[in-house]
């Protein structure tokens, strides 16, 4: 009786030895998760109070502006806002950021414009029209050839949708734009996905886009960026490899 009596308080005192080590092991591992916790939130105030405002953003996601390229043949700047992407987003570009807006900086008059007026939506595709070669001898409103080898942008296509985890099952508007921002005009809405941009040989824009599960063809004059047409197109069905077998 006596042996099992003091089997039985070893066995609770390693018990509670036990429990008091789990017990220290969590604490530990707790107040690890709060510290990193706090030191982050406090390096995120901290750099958010040095760095330049971005006004009229507000938004409960960090904001980032990157990506800051030459668009070449001008004194623009363009550079990408982006935002973390949220929990259980799906962004078509495949990045971990989701892109906000565009700013075009001109440093020929020190100024700086947004794409956008908000940061409510989401920036879901963006195209260069580029005339290379011989598009751009043939071109009719291209005064200039760009040297061999040099490219001349002629303007920029732009997918922007409502901002959504799930961006492909919404549809946006189209925007067509200059190279420097100056000009831009909504050519479509109700655009599920722009499919790629082009040029024909006499120099016209060429931007092909999908609508109402229709494709259309759309052609744009360079420099006015007046439309010219669209059409739509009809695209064959593809044939099961059981069938083209027969």
């Amino acid at each position: 009786m006596k042996g099992s009596q003091r089997f039985f308080r070893y066995l609770w005192r390693i018990n509670a030895l036990l429990i008091l080590v789990v017990a220290s092991a969590a604490v530990i591992v707790v107040g690890s998760l709060v510290t990193s916790r706090f030191t982050a939130n406090v390096r995120r105030r901290e750099a958010a109070e040095v760095a330049p405002a971005i006004r009229g953003v507000g938004s409960d996601r960090e904001l980032t502006l990157s990506d800051l390229t030459l668009v070449e043949g001008t004194s623009v700047f363009r550079a990408t806002l982006s935002a973390e992407r949220g929990r259980g987003a799906e962004v078509s570009s495949g990045y971990d950021a989701d892109t906000k807006n565009l700013l075009f900086l001109d440093i020929s008059s020190s100024t700086a414009k947004w794409l956008l007026p908000t940061n409510e939506e989401l920036i879901v595709r963006v195209e260069d029209v580029v005339a290379r070669g011989l598009n751009a001898e043939r071109g009719p409103d291209i005064r200039r050839s760009p040297p061999d080898g040099r490219s001349l942008p002629l303007a920029t296509v732009v997918l922007v949708k409502p901002y959504t985890n799930n961006p492909a099952a919404v549809t946006g508007r189209l925007l067509l734009l200059d190279v420097a921002a100056k000009r831009i005009q909504e050519v479509a809405s109700g655009v599920r996905e722009l499919s790629g941009t082009s040029l024909t040989t006499s120099g016209d824009i060429v931007v092909l886009f999908e609508k109402d599960r229709t494709y259309y063809f759309a052609l744009f004059n360079p420099t006015s960026l007046e439309k010219l047409s669209a059409r739509r197109i009809t695209i064959p069905e593809l044939r099961r490899a059981a069938a083209l077998l027969r």
